[in-house]
């Protein structure tokens, strides 16, 4: 009787063990949900202001990733605007800008930061006329999308 008794004390408490496992594991993975509806659907879709050296020429990049192929838009000052296309492989990125006055006319080259934030890199001009600049060094912030809620 008495190793009977023993026996169902330690099985009690081996489901009290299992138990408090699960719950903590519940609470862990609760907050991983939690961390991972913080950051946006992948790495790289979303607004982001960009600088663009030499000459601080600012504006703006609207980016969508699908697998490792990146599409967008853009919109810089002086009323330069068109399409993004590229890749992403791992943190770096290739982008091509496609002005919609001047076709093609730039690679951005840059490198994702770990926590999604920044991309920094240089550029390079397809255009060998006009006395622009040839090449530099561009960085990207992303523009927190403000949640919209009912």
């Amino acid at each position: 009787m008495s190793a009977a008794e023993q026996e169902v004390h330690s099985t009690l408490d081996r489901r009290r063990l299992l138990a408090d496992r699960v719950i903590e594991r519940r609470r862990t993975i609760a907050a991983l949900e939690t961390d991972a509806s913080k950051k946006s659907a992948d790495a790289l879709t979303g607004r982001w202001n960009v600088i663009l050296s030499p000459g601080e020429q600012k504006g703006s990049f609207r980016l969508s990733l699908d697998g490792t192929i990146v599409s967008g838009d853009y919109t810089l000052e002086g009323g330069y605007s068109g399409s993004l296309r590229g890749t992403l492989v791992s943190d770096r990125l290739r982008l091509e800008r496609v002005d919609s006055e001047l076709g093609f006319s730039a690679v951005y080259y840059g490198r994702l930061d770990r926590d999604w934030t920044s991309i920094a890199g240089t550029w390079e001009s397809t255009e060998l006329a006009g006395g622009a600049p040839g090449s530099g060094s561009w960085k990207a912030i992303r523009v927190e999308e403000k949640d919209e809620g009912p």
